[in-house]
C-alpha cells in the first residue's frame, strides 16, 4: 500500500480489517476493539468537497479585540518580556504590578467599551500589534489581585 491511491476509499476502520483478514496486518492496532465495540453513528469516510462556482468569497479579515490597543500600549511602554521576580527585596514590584499604579494605563471594562471599534483597527496596526495577543497577556486588576500577574 506504500504507493497507492487507496486512501479515499473506505474509512480508516474497514481498510484496516480487509488487511487484517487478507493477513497484511499481524496484530490488532489498541483502538481497533474499542472502535468496533462503539462505533460512530456516522462512518468517517473521505468525501471530496463540491466544486463552488459563483462570486468569489472576499478576503478573510484580521481579528481585532479590544484589548489589544491597551496590550500594545503596554508593551510598547513596559516591554516584550516579563523581568525576574526579586524575592529578597520586600519593595520589588512586578511589571503588572508597575503598570496597575501608573496612571495612564485604566485596566477597567469601562474603557474598554467606550473604545471606538474603527479607532481600535488603526492603532493596533500602527503600534505593530497585527493579530490578537493571548489572553494571558492582558494584565488586568482581576488577575493581579487572584495572583496571575
Amino acid at each position: 500500500m506504500a504507493g497507492s491511491r487507496l486512501e479515499t476509499i473506505g474509512s480508516v476502520f474497514t481498510r484496516t480489517r480487509n488487511l487484517m483478514r487478507a493477513g497484511v496486518l499481524k496484530e490488532k492496532p489498541l483502538w481497533f476493539d474499542v472502535y468496533e465495540a462503539f462505533p460512530p453513528l456516522r462512518e468517517p469516510v473521505f468525501r471530496r468537497p463540491r466544486l463552488r462556482y459563483g462570486k468569489a468569497k472576499a478576503d478573510i479579515q484580521d481579528i481585532f479585540y479590544r484589548e489589544d490597543q491597551i496590550r500594545a500600549k503596554f508593551f510598547s511602554a513596559y516591554g516584550s518580556g516579563q523581568k525576574a521576580f526579586d524575592l529578597f527585596n520586600p519593595n520589588f514590584k512586578s511589571t503588572c504590578q508597575r503598570s496597575m499604579s501608573d496612571p495612564k494605563f485604566r485596566w477597567k471594562e469601562t474603557s474598554l467599551r467606550k473604545m471606538p471599534r474603527s479607532s481600535l483597527h488603526r492603532s493596533s496596526r500602527s503600534q505593530g500589534w497585527p493579530y490578537p495577543l493571548p489572553e494571558t497577556l492582558l494584565c488586568t486588576e482581576h488577575a493581579h489581585h487572584l495572583g496571575h500577574c
